[in-house]
């Protein structure tokens, strides 16, 4: 009996060893899953490549940009009717579109990377802005999907397509102008300048700052709340930067960081950074805020006593 169960016990350890040893496996090839590592090391491996292919095409370096292409790779971009197969063509199409360019800015974000072994795919968003060879300044929003394969230990985009949801030429009079009512804003506020401050709102303007628990509807709520607001600073100081602004007819809308710093009455001095999302509207030929969202990274006391 005992014997028995000495054999049934081995027989239960050979089969899990057996399991496992199975499960360090996959596909048809009886390759080695991605260890953790490996993954994290081939997102890094990713990234870079399409920070290079980003870097290229904004520095004009087409060396670094055909550096990240496999050698049979696949670009398909359906608005400018491209579908070049191979470094060759790849590399004629882009030189073109560079040339069309005094200069240009790439962004990406929001990604989805997927590594399988050698292979990975990725999707994010991308923001573009450039300016033609008459001065004109141009953006673009979309998406793009790509294929990836490991070759000689790096990685290469093995195909690519690009997705434009929208691209057209913006109007730099209207965007200097929006900028200059973010300035009355952060002048208002830093010079305690309440009509200067309010004076940059539309009549329905809507302000949210969830860690401030502010939802202010109408000009008289906002005028109240940033009233208390610059009442509790001897001084301050905003910094706004990273601008991406998208003008259509007279509505619009921006993005922006803010770093900000201030001297509580107490002579403690304060700082934080966050971002801000907005809607413009233009009224009798101005443009106002319609809608404000403050966004909060940090907030604390940076030097002087409790």
């Amino acid at each position: 009996m005992e014997r028995a169960k000495v054999i049934s016990i081995l027989l239960v350890i050979g089969l899990v060893v057996g399991i496992t040893a199975g499960a360090a496996y996959s596909g048809d090839n009886f390759r080695p899953v991605v260890s953790a590592l490996e993954k994290a090391d081939a997102v890094v491996g990713i990234t870079n490549i399409v920070s290079d292919y980003c870097r290229g095409y904004d520095k004009k370096d087409i060396d670094l940009l055909m550096s990240v292409w496999a050698d049979d790779a696949h670009v398909v971009w359906t608005d400018a009717k491209w579908d070049l197969k191979g470094k060759a063509a790849i590399k004629d199409a882009y030189m073109k579109s560079m040339a069309a360019w005094s200069n240009s800015r790439h962004n990406v974000y929001n990604w989805n990377i997927k590594v399988k072994a050698n292979t990975a795919t990725s999707t994010h968003y991308w923001a573009w802005h450039a300016d033609d060879s008459k001065g004109t300044k141009w953006a673009g929003e979309g998406s793009y999907e790509r294929e990836f394969v490991k070759d000689n230990g790096t990685w290469k985009i093995k195909y690519q397509k690009i997705i434009m949801d929208w691209f057209k030429p913006q109007d730099p009079q209207a965007i200097q102008e929006i900028k200059n009512t973010v300035a009355d804003y952060c002048r208002g506020y830093d010079k305690k300048d309440i009509d200067l401050l309010m004076s940059v709102w539309a009549d329905d303007a809507h302000v949210v700052w969830t860690d401030a628990k502010w939802d202010l509807k109408g000009k008289a709520a906002i005028k109240d709340a940033y009233m208390k607001s610059m009442a509790a600073w001897s001084n301050s100081r905003h910094n706004v930067y990273n601008w991406y602004i998208k003008v259509k007819a007279n509505t619009a809308t921006s993005t922006q960081y803010w770093s900000w710093h201030a001297d509580n009455s107490k002579g403690n001095t304060w700082a934080g950074e966050g971002g801000y999302e907005r809607e413009f509207v233009k009224e009798n030929g101005a443009w106002k805020i319609k809608y404000q969202k403050i966004t909060q990274d940090w907030f604390k006391q940076v030097t002087g006593g409790s």
